[in-house]
């Protein structure tokens, strides 16, 4: 029969569950993932550049095609409408937020846009978040990545406080100050 050995990895206690829906469809984030608050602020960086490039291909449009689009009477109820601009416009937008959604599954893993707007899945199969959408998704994994980020500074200081046993000290120690810092005795004052 063969041996058999097991580590003591316990990796799976540094993944945070992170529940999306009230049918309980989660994510999960790795704590130890240095790289997921880069990419998550990078991802911030892009919506602003992307709104700004929106709005610059949006006054192109309005430029080609007239300043209304969209036409209202008096009362507010719409009279006329630039369908070729309407269209181009519309077109324009949901491309960003189709890549919007794929940046965040590259992030959170794939499927997470879906997990947290099941039901408008659900219902429509075909749903492209919109901007409102991608801006709920944010107010809600902010805290969230805030609280795993502070924790992981927290137990890093623990970790390598220089003051915890084993760690970096004065290069040159008294017999008296070896001896107290390994019986586990602290100054005395």
């Amino acid at each position: 029969m063969a041996r058999e050995f097991r580590t003591g990895n316990r990796q799976e206690e540094n993944l945070a569950k992170v529940f999306l829906n009230s049918n309980d469809d989660f994510i999960y984030i790795n704590e130890k993932d240095a790289s997921i608050f880069d990419r998550f602020a990078a991802l911030m960086k892009w919506l602003e550049e992307k709104e700004g490039d929106v709005r610059e291909k949006e006054k192109e449009i309005e430029k080609q095609y007239g300043k209304d689009i969209v036409r209202l009477d008096e009362e507010g109820n719409v009279e006329d409408v630039n369908v070729d601009a309407f269209v181009r416009i519309s077109a324009l937008r949901t491309e960003v937020y189709r890549e919007a959604a794929e940046r965040i599954d590259s992030i959170f893993g794939e499927g997470t846009i879906r997990k947290y707007f099941r039901k408008f899945y659900e219902i429509n199969p075909g749903f492209v978040p919109d901007e409102e959408c991608f801006s709920d998704f944010m107010e809600e994994i902010t805290p969230v990545l805030n609280e795993l980020f502070a924790d992981r500074s927290r137990r890093i200081a623990l970790k390598y406080n220089r003051d915890r046993r084993g760690g970096k000290r004065n290069k040159y120690r008294s017999r008296e100050e070896l001896i107290r810092d390994y019986s586990g005795r602290k100054q005395d004052v």
